[in-house]
């Protein structure tokens, strides 16, 4: 048992290398490595040593294990949620963050279409803006831009939006076709590896109109896309599986109601039950 603890441990120490480094400073990061070397240290003392020993050090390597796993954990998990959350109407699943997160910086080369789909009003863009701005994410790519889209969307417009986005809007571009701005917007992709952003999208005719927009230069580029309707999402060769956004639960339902009605206060005992009922 204390062998498989000390594995357990080890696995949550190399993912909090590899996967969630960018939420330690330097000495933390110095520290796990540290603790890495030592528990394998342990481990060859364990298979090496008698059964007399084994059994006096047992629960005490298997407890000290558990704990420090809860330590790190906990630890990752609240700076990622303080960094994730600036204030009301923020809140989003931490599983869900992790996730869009992991599929835009994976090792695949190809120009990856990630779509988070679901039902109006469930938190699909609150999503999105979370992991677009996360420092992390800006440093990963070369450029990022954003356009929210509408039921009778432009096709201009959201080209204009784009190359705003970006930083590259001249006031000439208002006076051009959408075929120059598209010509624009391709050229200041090309060879970038980028994050665009297409919110809201309701029509498979609006990927059509812009596909050919978006370079694929195998370094790494990603589009996100947040709909409401899954053939939307699959008519754009979205990357599998697609994200579905969850209800959130109780707990996460009253954070989110908490933070609407009472800002940074407490809820008012007397109001307790018509919260729950609410």
């Amino acid at each position: 048992m204390a062998y498989a603890a000390l594995r357990s441990l080890a696995q949550i120490l190399h993912q909090t290398l590899n996967r969630d480094h960018q939420y330690l400073i330097l000495d933390e990061k110095q520290q796990i490595e540290s603790l890495v070397e030592k528990i394998s240290s342990i481990q060859d003392f364990l298979e090496n040593s008698s059964k007399t020993i084994k059994q006096h050090l047992e629960r005490k390597i298997r407890d000290a294990s558990y704990i420090a796993e809860d330590i790190i954990e906990s630890h990752i998990t609240d700076r990622i949620r303080s960094e994730s959350t600036s204030g009301p109407s923020t809140l989003v699943s931490f599983d869900d963050f992790m996730d869009i997160k992991a599929r835009l910086v994976r090792e695949s080369s190809e120009l990856e279409i990630v779509s988070i789909v679901g039902m109006g009003g469930i938190g699909k863009t609150t999503l999105a803006k979370q992991v677009y701005h996360r420092s992390f994410i800006v440093h990963h790519f070369d450029t990022r831009a954003w356009a929210t889209l509408s039921h009778n969307y432009n096709v201009q417009e959201i080209l204009l939006s784009l190359l705003n986005s970006m930083g590259v809007l001249t006031s000439n571009m208002h006076e051009m076709t959408s075929e120059l701005l598209k010509e624009h917007l391709y050229t200041n992709l090309n060879y970038q590896r980028y994050l665009i952003v297409l919110d809201d999208v309701w029509d498979t005719k609006f990927w059509d109109d812009v596909e050919q927009v978006f370079p694929n230069d195998k370094n790494g580029s990603r589009i996100m896309m947040t709909t409401r309707l899954e053939n939307v999402a699959n008519y754009a060769n979205s990357c599998p599986p697609l994200h579905r956004m969850r209800f959130l639960s109780d707990s996460e339902g009253w954070i989110l109601f908490r933070e609407k009605v009472f800002g940074n206060y407490c809820c008012p005992l007397n109001l307790k039950e018509i919260q729950k009922q609410l």
